[in-house]
């Protein structure tokens, strides 16, 4: 979104729109940032990880198919993570993106039963 339109965006779909950008390797590290900033969020707070639940997200091309939950598209970037390699063949570029998101699908999991219903779920 250009600046001006950033200026007027809530907290929440700032956050969202970070978390949910496109998978190439510069927006997996802002999607990372976002993850650490949800996980503060998230901790201790039963009724925001109910209600983050409940965020659907639309498909990186539409054609592709229906929304689908955060949590998946969260599942589905630590598997992004996990695969990526740096031009050296290495991970260290990228090594510190899946702490992060890990961290971020145990503090949501942590005393939710819906959400670990839904992380079940994923694919």
């Amino acid at each position: 979104a250009p600046l001006e339109e950033d200026v007027n965006m809530s907290f929440g779909s700032m956050l969202l729109h970070g978390l949910t950008m496109s998978e190439n390797d510069g927006d997996l590290e802002t999607c990372c940032r976002a993850a650490s900033v949800l996980s503060h969020v998230l901790k201790g707070n039963i009724q925001c990880k109910e209600r983050v639940l409940q965020i659907e997200v639309e498909a990186p091309m539409p054609a592709l198919g229906a929304p689908e939950p955060l949590m998946h598209r969260m599942v589905k970037y630590l598997a992004l993570a996990s695969s990526m390699k740096g031009k050296d063949g290495s991970t260290s570029g990228t090594s510190y993106v899946q702490p992060i998101i890990l961290k971020l699908l145990v503090t949501w999991l942590s005393d939710c039963p819906s959400a670990v219903h839904c992380f079940l779920d994923s694919r």
